[in-house]
This record gives structure tokens, sequence and C-alpha cells, in this order.
């Protein structure tokens, strides 16, 4: 099932994290970004970060941006919270840090956020799940290491939503409205009557029987008809397809 993100149950908030680099350095000198975003069960955001760590490596730079999105977490007492990663090796450095030596540049930021989760997670009204995820369900994340890659200076809170990061935001809740047709006219449809209106279509379509008009056959004719004639307009006639049809196609 293909799914954009997957809102987090209730009580708990979920933390997408993502870092894109390149090799050589953009315009403005920076050579990464990371975008590191917490949102609740209803898909707002609660706290977000962006921008690039030019002097970390890609995995330090998402451990780093961890820790930070935990640090607010624990200031503002939401202590059950879903963490997803699509980084293989942070993802078993932080799993398996125990069974595995630790490259040194990730020893301090795995002591920061250790100790944080130590002195902060350890009672039965805290929960913390780390899991690892496909990077198809981190557009949002992914759109925000890509912004501040390119438009910020530095690594640094996002203070509020913003046009683009909306539409981000409504598409991974399934609320986006793509591919909508304008409407080309006034602003208004007129009504046609229904039976006109089918019998146009029957026409054009090689006749058809009486009883055939109001069925499922006859709706499916009318569509393909709109789309063999007004293409362009195929999405505003097929949200009035079960009412009086769109005066711009006949």
């Amino acid at each position: 099932m293909e799914v954009a993100w997957f809102a987090p149950e209730d009580d708990f908030v979920k933390l997408n994290m993502f870092v894109v680099d390149v090799t050589l350095a953009l315009a403005n000198g920076n050579c990464n970004g990371v975008g590191i975003i917490m949102r609740d069960t209803e898909g707002q955001m609660l706290w977000a970060a962006m921008g690039p760590m030019n002097n970390k490596s890609k995995d330090e730079a998402e451990l780093r941006a961890l820790h930070s999105g935990m640090v607010w977490a624990v200031n503002m007492k939401r202590l059950k919270i879903n963490i997803e990663t699509s980084n293989m090796r942070v993802y078993d450095t932080i799993r398996f840090q125990e069974f595995i030596f630790l490259e040194d540049e990730f020893v301090q930021v795995m002591k920061l956020i250790n100790t944080l989760h130590a002195n902060n997670f350890k009672d039965d009204t805290s929960v913390v799940r780390f899991s690892f995820i496909s990077q198809e369900l981190k557009g949002t994340a992914a759109f925000l290491a890509n912004y501040g890659m390119e438009k910020v200076p530095s690594f640094a809170l996002i203070p509020e939503v913003f046009d683009t990061l909306k539409e981000r935001l409504d598409y991974d809740m399934g609320l986006a409205v793509i591919d909508i047709a304008p409407n080309f006219r006034e602003g208004e449809i007129v009504n046609a009557p229904n039976l006109s209106l089918l019998s146009n279509v029957a026409e054009h379509n090689g006749g058809m029987a009486d009883e055939d008009l109001s069925s499922g056959r006859m709706r499916k004719e009318y569509v393909m008809f709109v789309k063999r004639r007004w293409s362009i307009c195929l999405s505003r006639c097929f949200l009035i397809l079960q009412s009086e049809g769109c005066e711009c196609c006949f």
C-alpha cells in the first residue's frame, strides 16, 4: 500500500530527519543540508529545523539533529516519541552501539543522546521508539534538507510554517488537492437538462438504449466522451458527473 506518511498514535509525536549532501559545494558554500521535523497525531508541526552542518559528515549531522529534536521534546514534556530514519548507519549506531566499535565522529554525539535519554526518559510515562523506514516516507524531512542546503546559511529552527512547507504537511496527511483544472469561464456552472445531455453523449457514441441512460454504463461513456473532446476540462466535468453536467463541454 502506497502511503506518503503515517501519523503517530495518540499521545505520541513523530520525529523524521534527513540529510542530503553534494560532492561539490553550492554557490552559497553549503555542501550538505539537514532537515528534521516533529509532528503530532494530526500532522501539525510542533518543532522543526533545517540548514547545513558543513563541518559534519552526513551521519554525524543526522545524529546531532536527532539530539536537538530530543532536547526540544524533553523541554516540552513530550516524552513519547517515534523516531524514524532511512539512514542504516545511524540506525545501527543507535540500536547496536553496545556491540559495535563507535567511530570517533560518533562518540561525542552518542554520549549526548545517551545521557539525555538516561536522565529524562526513565519512567512509565516515557517511550522512545526508533525505526528504520524507506526514504519515500520521509518526503517532508527531505524537502527541508534540500531547502536548507540551498537557501539557509546555517542549521536553525523554523519559527513557523511557510507556504511550501504547509503544502508538504497537507500532502503527508492526504489533504492536498492536486491536478484540479481551473475554471476557464466566469466561475459559474450553468445547469444542463439531464436528458439532452445524455442524449448528446449517446449520439456521439453510436446511440444507446433508453434504459442505459441513467446506468453506470452511461456515466462511463460520458467520461470517455469528455476525455476525447475536452480533456482539459475532464477534472471539472468529473466532479459534477452525477449531477447536471458542465456547460463548457457542450
